[in-house]
């Protein structure tokens, strides 16, 4: 029995068949719908890295590990990118384009530059830019005291963070004060939940900006942080 046109992988004038067009585009459909759930998953991993980055909520206890992993988010533009370039319509690819390649264009600059805090790091033995001053113990967790400088241009400034460890490695953090510009503090535990931070005066020469004449004294209030490991 001689199989008809429809069943074949092509029929008598050489083209696919139904079926063999259905299949292929099925095929299709099907790695658009995959790409996109990657780029969707991608696309929320990056929000949360940034977002945690300019509103800290879990950090390595290492500084190189906290730079190195913000380096690496920032390759998740270029990846979606990719992906845009060879899922959906034409007019869809381009739309994506120029939503992407500001943002590619930003996260390149944003790579780049933590790469050279990790270098800095490894170079110096601590994170110049983040430098931690002291640890002020707590009932649960501790605070950790830094000493910010953003280089030439900056001055320095202070930032205190309540901190837990999660688990090996990693902490569950929360900025809860800072001054700027600044350079020491003085941390006096009131009570379990309330501190008091006094900055002197700033007096470094120049005298770029505004700058204190008389010391910061604030007292802030603390709450509980989820502590599995207890300190």
């Amino acid at each position: 029995m001689q199989s008809t046109p429809t069943s074949r992988a092509v029929n008598a004038s050489g083209n696919p068949s139904t079926e063999s067009t259905i299949v292929t585009e099925l095929a299709k459909v099907s790695r658009a719908y995959r790409l996109a759930g990657i780029g969707f998953v991608l696309l929320a991993i990056y929000t949360l890295g940034i977002l945690n980055y300019w509103f800290p909520a879990v950090r390595w206890t290492a500084p190189l590990a906290n730079t190195l992993t913000f380096a690496a988010l920032q390759l998740i533009p270029f990846t979606l990118l990719a992906i845009a370039l060879v899922t959906g319509p034409s007019w869809a690819r381009v739309m994506c384009c120029v939503v992407l390649l500001p943002v590619a264009a930003l996260a390149a600059l944003l790579g780049s530059c933590a790469a050279l805090e990790s270098a800095w790091i490894v170079a110096d033995g601590f994170d110049a830019g983040f430098e931690q001053r002291e640890v002020v113990s707590l009932s649960a967790g501790h605070l950790g005291i830094y000493r910010t400088n953003g280089g030439a241009t900056t001055s320095f400034g202070i930032a205190v963070r309540q901190e837990c460890r999660l688990a090996p490695g990693l902490m569950r953090v929360r900025n809860i004060w800072g001054s700027y510009p600044a350079y020491e503090v003085r941390t006096q535990v009131l009570a379990p939940d309330r501190v008091r931070f006094s900055s002197p005066p700033y007096v470094s020469a120049p005298p770029y900006g505004d700058r204190p004449s008389a010391w910061v004294v604030q007292e802030v209030g603390l709450e509980p942080l989820w502590c599995p490991l207890g300190d």
